[in-house]
């Protein structure tokens, strides 16, 4: 697939840049896409590694992506360079990375410009995460660009979006519609739902329309219901306020949540100090859930590089059989020193295999709270064996002397129960239970519009001991009172 610059340079460069510097140069993303290449271009042949970073308040920040392993340029032109796919989003800051054995490998233009650079070695040389300090600046501007594939996302363009064929067993009509009601043996097949502007009147086509085992009945409050009575099947019926409805259960899954804490130390205690200074360095991170205590008990570290603690966790003792679904890793840090930011990282470790987490810029003394679901160690699911044998990392990285501190470390488990059957039963909501062992053979679906009058047509029901003989005919709207007063004298008969 074709690519495109999306940020950097496209001038050719025209003064050398020396070998074995750690050099950035700052750009603004001039599209949105996902790079996967960046071009450099040379004035001598040589190897080249590169990287992309985040802005942090306008210095080098975060390491995005990186490609450690030289690759090697030719002199007098633009050469194309692989790394790992970033995300650049159009209007962002970024800075682009490199490393050179060869002066003149990697050059800048005559171009105004915003650059960082110090003396780093080529040979063993990785891109540090974050950048770091102590960079000389200059104002020129670097002959580096990153290429990739540019996402376009119009705004404001209404899209069609592809349907199947739907089937609709009922028709609605809307209110305030005249309606003429067929009567007798209709048939309806396969029908689309058809919406009219309101206040037209319409004619519905009648044919024989047939109505097949649908098993809702919606009357709307006043109107009288005919019950079919025979020897129906329900499992149970839930009743919202004014609308009887059939409900159908099967065996819903719920997500649960179980938070656990650290309970002992880990594989490793690296982290510098801890406060108090009596007791071990896991109970400093065991704060309650939703209560840390802050600045009363936490760990540190004072090194510009990460150093981490690992922590065992609480056992999970619901007494289920569970499929876990994920891990969270949850965690509270503050910098101490707002001069320059320091950074804490989440990790898992699971039979010596680590996931470690993304960094967290603390750039100021308030407390962070932060958070990351985070896969298996070894990769794979996860399994409910897992959580005996799961530590929790943390690792801290100290942008001043005086230090960053954590004080609260704990993992939430979302899971879901397996082999339990559940059962909801909304609060408020009427449940009616089918005694016996009813059957439904055939129910129909009938929704009146508000307003119609209706003529129910009955057949033989039994009831009990009871008889209710059928009319012969259909009544209409107009003898209703006649057809209650026949039934009423059957029975009566009957009795």
């Amino acid at each position: 697939m074709a690519t495109v610059r999306l940020v950097g340079s496209a001038t050719d460069g025209t003064n050398f840049t020396g070998a074995d510097y750690f050099t950035l140069g700052k750009f603004t993303a001039i599209a949105t896409g996902t790079l996967s290449e960046i071009k450099i271009y040379a004035l001598a042949s040589g190897n080249v590694k590169v990287a992309i970073y985040a802005d942090n308040a306008g210095e080098p920040g975060a390491l995005i992506v990186a490609n450690n392993t030289g690759q090697a340029v030719t002199l007098n032109q633009w050469n194309t360079l692989t790394i790992g796919s970033a995300q650049i989003t159009q209007g962002t800051v970024y800075w682009i990375a490199c490393n050179a054995d060869t002066s003149g490998a990697i050059t800048r233009n005559t171009g105004a410009g915003t650059q960082r650079y110090k003396v780093a070695t080529y040979s063993g040389f990785t891109f540090p995460d974050p950048a770091g300090s102590d960079f000389t600046n200059q104002v020129y501007e670097y002959a580096r660009a990153g290429w990739g594939v540019q996402v376009v996302a119009p705004s404001g363009i209404a899209q069609a979006i592809a349907l199947g064929t739907p089937k609709l067993n009922f028709n609605i009509v809307l209110s305030g519609i005249a309606q003429a009601i067929a009567y007798g043996t209709p048939t309806v097949s396969t029908a689309g739902l058809s919406i009219q502007v309101p206040g037209i009147a319409q004619v519905i086509a009648l044919g024989t329309p047939t109505l097949i085992k649908l098993l809702q009945i919606i009357y709307p409050s006043g109107i009288a219901q005919p019950i079919a009575l025979g020897s129906p099947k329900l499992n149970f019926i839930i009743k919202p306020t004014g609308i009887a409805q059939a409900v159908a259960i099967g065996t819903p899954a719920i997500i649960l949540y179980k938070c656990l804490k650290p309970d002992a130390a880990g594989d490793y205690t690296n982290l510098s100090t801890q406060y108090p200074a009596s007791g071990a360095h896991w109970d400093k991170v065991d704060d309650p859930v939703g209560s840390p205590d802050d600045l009363s008990t936490y760990v540190q570290n004072f090194y510009g590089s990460y150093v981490w603690d690992a922590y065992n966790i609480e056992p999970f003792s619901e007494g289920v059989t569970i499929d876990v679904k994920s891990v969270t890793v949850y965690f509270r840090c503050r910098n101490q020193n707002s001069t320059y930011p320091s950074y804490a990282k989440p990790g898992l470790r699971l039979n010596s295999q680590e996931t470690l987490g993304t960094a967290v810029t603390l750039s100021d003394t308030d407390w962070h709270t932060g958070s990351e679901a985070l896969s298996r160690p070894s990769g794979g699911n996860w399994a409910q064996a897992d959580l005996a044998d799961l530590q929790v990392l943390i690792g801290l990285l100290s942008g001043t002397g005086d230090g960053v501190i954590c004080t609260q470390v704990y993992v939430r488990v979302a899971y879901v129960v397996t082999g339990v059957v559940q059962t909801i039963s909304p609060s408020g909501i009427e449940q009616l239970i089918a005694i016996g062992t009813p059957t439904v053979v055939e129910m129909l679906q009938i929704i009146y519009a508000a307003g119609i009058s209706q003529a129910v047509a009955f057949g033989t029901l039994n009831i009990g001991l009871h008889r209710l003989l059928a009319p012969t005919r259909i009544l209409n709207a107009t003898r209703v009172q006649d057809a209650t007063r026949i039934i009423t004298r059957s029975r009566e008969q009957e009795l």
